[in-house]
């Protein structure tokens, strides 16, 4: 009946309105709402806890990780590794001492990273740490390798921009001023090198002392791993327990 009231339209999916589907314009706005919120609460959430920190210590890139005495910046919501800028209104008035980043600096391009660590040396108090990890692009392991480089299988290294090796880190030296201390990696014939370090400067998940395969739900077949390390490389990757590692450096502000 003309003027009679009815249901709007559905499309197969059960969306009232073509523009409230997953992409639409109203889902793409509302998407756009709540990420404003979200950012506004974590930097009230980080600022908050900077407030009550006078010797911080620093996740970047923590995506949720929370460790007694630290505090963690998820995303660059909290703070942008290379806005120089924003890292200086966070520690204007605070003494910066370690800063802890776990296989965060793959996803930016190599010239990117070296910005960042850039800045971070820059606001670093004398003496202070950066502890970084990353995919270790010498691991002698194919089947790691496919995984964790730039567009690998893993659905994370989708987002990789850089596959990092041992061969990388004097020019971040040069670059920054920072001075490096390698504590695990593996050098380009695949040979396995690691100094005993604790967790004082920061906790890394992903190394040989720390790392545990995860569930069944986990992307990696971890019995490949092994298997797909050279044949003169297995005793001593076996006899030291090696699976999944990475390039591991304490970088210091002299």
């Amino acid at each position: 009946m003309v003027g009679e009231l009815s249901d709007p339209p559905q499309n197969s999916s059960g969306y009232s309105n073509v523009c409230d589907h997953p992409g639409g314009m109203l889902w793409r706005l509302r998407r756009s709402v709540a990420n404003i919120r979200d950012t506004k609460q974590r930097r009230t959430e980080f600022g908050a806890a900077l407030a009550r920190a006078t010797d911080v210590k620093l996740v970047v890139g923590a995506n949720g990780t929370r460790f007694d005495g630290w505090i963690s910046a998820d995303s660059e919501k909290e703070l942008d590794l290379l806005d120089r800028r924003a890292w200086e209104r966070a520690f204007a008035h605070k003494r910066l001492r370690h800063v802890l980043a776990e296989h965060v600096f793959e996803h930016l391009t190599f010239r990117g990273a070296v910005k960042g660590l850039g800045v971070i040396h820059e606001m670093l108090e004398p003496g202070g740490t950066l502890r970084f990890a990353v995919p270790d692009a010498y691991h002698p392991s194919s089947y790691y390798r496919d995984m964790v480089r730039p567009g690998g299988h893993e659905p994370a290294a989708r987002e990789h921009q850089y596959f990092w090796s041992i061969e990388d880190i004097p020019v971040v030296e040069r670059a920054t001023g920072f001075r490096a201390e390698p504590l695990e990696y593996f050098d380009s014939e695949g040979s396995f090198h690691a100094v005993p370090f604790t967790d004082e400067r920061g906790y890394i998940q992903r190394c040989s002392r720390h790392y545990h395969p995860r569930g069944r739900d986990s992307d990696w077949d971890y019995s490949r791993i092994a298997a797909t390390v050279p044949e003169r490389l297995r005793g001593e990757f076996g006899a030291r327990g090696l699976t999944y590692t990475s390039l591991l450096v304490d970088f210091v502000k002299d």
